[in-house]
């Protein structure tokens, strides 16, 4: 697909003068409230919470506007929703609230969807001394039980934070309306308007609650608040209908919630798969986006000379050899998921063909779809993500080969800052006051590659913070007994055991020596002329215990408690070695 026009701004000064400047943040101010295991998960990265002094004045001001005076509420374009039953929904431990919704069921059977996103854009002038200190922090980062925002915490705060879509609290929102069809066949069908709005939130949900308000066979009050059912049929019609529509493949991913106690101690570490409320969510933050897109590109279509600039989410497409090498790995573990004529519509098709993204997309989706469930599954899709890029921000316009559309994000502009720039091109697209973005195309190129790159290292903070904290409880604790331990993969390096959310490993020179291990297979088959084989799922009927559990080095090793010790030519076979999954 052609890229848009790049030139959206010719200004003569540039208002990126300190991407890679985090460096000469002062680094010996860190936030008094991070705990010891924070410092550390921090420290390589070297992020902290400071703020200048001119940015919190800038918020300080912010936070004490009457919304109902700011120029986009004199528009007359603007409502007043506060009538609305609008809720959000967030993890227990929530940060940043950026978005609420609100349903409708017709006599007629469509059903009306509001989508009201944090107004942001408007609120904070670009090139002030607050957006110029989120282009340098651009993406928020969560631990489990703190966060480095990306402004300060007067507008972000769950409670009262001025921009943040507090419980019972008037807040200004940029609300997408979407008219949904009984007949809906495609998102074309889809009616939207987007507005600027005062809403206020009925009800702050976590994921439990709002799977609890969608189960008719529980009760619809969570806490003193009672959504009208109205409004509980209509996200749980919204997500069978949209469900049909969102072509995007589907990999596993398993939601992790951790609690702590007032001590700030890890109490409960809980895993749950993606259910009917998650469902909920994503589509409505992925009809959002896709109907804004739509906007921004349709207003850069018909206006080339002076186009807006976008961060578009963009996945390359796999490359033809990985994909063929992931499912070459899965054929040998899983035989019954890859079927022979999946390699043959690989072969058949060249890697720029145009078709070749369908295909890819199409053996990608029956691989998942003949998966086994469970550990089995979570396999599968590493594998396939191993041979898929990550997706990254782009000033062009491009595919996002998961999703299968050109789309970028709106949903989180108290989060990420690329969403509150696409936020404010679809408002100045809809001919809003929102002021002006003075930015030429380089710098804008420079920020979604840095983006980007934060987004990767906040992702990756996160993974080791959740897993850090895991390995302390048990370093602290011991194992739980009753929690059995199941292969989740073989390495080079031994046996991968998973107990609940941690997995740790069971070294090659410890397995004794009767095992067979084949990586191949990614099976283990006990006693030297035993039929007893396990794999992927499977717990070992052997006593396995804790070998070591150190938080701060990220090690947890297990150990077999067996007087047996493993032969020296009976380790892991050279022939059976392969890229670990």
């Amino acid at each position: 697909m052609a890229s848009r026009p790049k030139n959206f701004r010719n200004r003569s000064s540039s208002v990126i003068p300190a991407f890679f400047a985090s460096s000469a943040i002062p680094s010996s101010q860190p936030p008094h409230y991070i705990h010891s295991l924070d410092e550390i998960d921090l420290k390589g990265y070297g992020k902290t919470n400071y703020i200048g002094e001119d940015a919190k004045a800038q918020a300080e001001v912010i936070a004490n506007e009457n919304i109902d005076e700011l120029p986009i509420a004199q528009d007359p374009r603007f409502k007043d929703l506060t009538a609305l039953d609008f809720f959000t929904v967030d993890p227990k431990s929530k940060h940043d609230i950026d978005d609420a919704l609100y349903f409708e069921t017709n006599n007629d059977g469509s059903i009306t969807a509001y989508v009201a996103i944090a107004c942001v854009a408007p609120r904070i002038e670009f090139g002030s001394p607050l957006d110029m200190h989120r282009r340098d922090h651009p993406m928020a980062i969560f631990l489990p039980n703190s966060a480095i925002h990306t402004m300060p915490s007067c507008l972000y705060e769950p409670v009262d934070g001025a921009l943040s879509l507090c419980e019972n609290k008037d807040r200004l929102a940029i609300v997408h309306k979407f008219h949904i069809p009984l007949d809906c066949e495609s998102l074309d069908d889809i009616d939207c308007d987007i507005f600027p709005a005062k809403i206020r939130s009925r009800a702050a949900l976590n994921y439990g609650d709002f799977l609890d308000l969608l189960s008719p066979l529980d009760a619809t009050d969570i806490g003193e608040c009672t959504l009208p059912q109205s409004c509980i049929d209509g996200a749980v019609e919204f997500a069978y209908r949209l469900d049909s529509l969102m072509t995007g493949l589907r990999f596993t991913d398993t939601k992790t919630s951790l609690s702590f106690d007032e001590g700030g101690i890890l109490s409960t570490a809980q895993g749950r798969r993606a259910h009917l409320g998650d469902q909920v969510i994503e589509l409505a933050a992925l009809l959002s986006a896709q109907k804004s897109t739509d906007i921004v590109r349709n207003h850069n279509d018909t206006t080339p000379e002076d186009p807006l600039p976008f961060a578009f989410r963009v996945q390359a497409i796999p490359d033809k050899d990985d994909l063929m090498e992931s499912l070459t790995e899965l054929e040998s573990v899983f035989p019954e998921a890859v079927h022979a004529s999946l390699f043959e519509m690989l072969e058949d098709t060249h890697q720029w063909d145009l078709d070749y993204a369908d295909t890819a997309r199409m053996v990608i989706s029956d691989v998942l779809m003949n998966s086994p469930s469970g550990m089995g599954r979570d396999f599968v899709s590493r594998c396939l993500i191993q041979a898929t890029e990550k997706a990254r921000f782009s000033p062009d316009e491009a595919s996002h080969f998961s999703l299968n559309t050109v789309t970028g994000q709106v949903t989180s502009p108290l989060r990420r800052y690329t969403d509150t720039i696409n936020q404010w091109a679809v408002l100045k697209a809809l001919e809003y006051d929102v002021g002006e973005l003075e930015m030429q195309n380089d710098d804008f190129k420079a920020l979604c590659d840095y983006v980007s790159s934060e987004e990767r290292t906040a992702s990756s903070i996160q993974k080791m913070s959740r897993k850090r904290r895991i390995i302390d409880r048990i370093e602290s604790r011991g194992l739980d007994c009753e929690e059995p331990l199941r292969i989740r993969c073989i390495t080079q390096h031994g046996i991968i055991l998973q107990t609940g959310l941690a997995s740790g490993l069971l070294p090659s020179n410890a397995v004794p020596y009767t095992w067979r291990i084949n990586r191949k297979t990614q099976t283990v088959t006990l006693g030297e002329n035993s039929q007893s084989t396990f794999g992927i799922g499977d717990v070992l009927p052997v006593p396995i215990t804790l070998g070591e559990a150190k938080a701060g080095d990220l090690k947890l090793s297990f150990k077999v408690d067996s007087s047996s010790l493993r032969a020296p030519h009976s380790g892991l076979n050279a022939a059976n070695d392969r890229k670990p999954c």
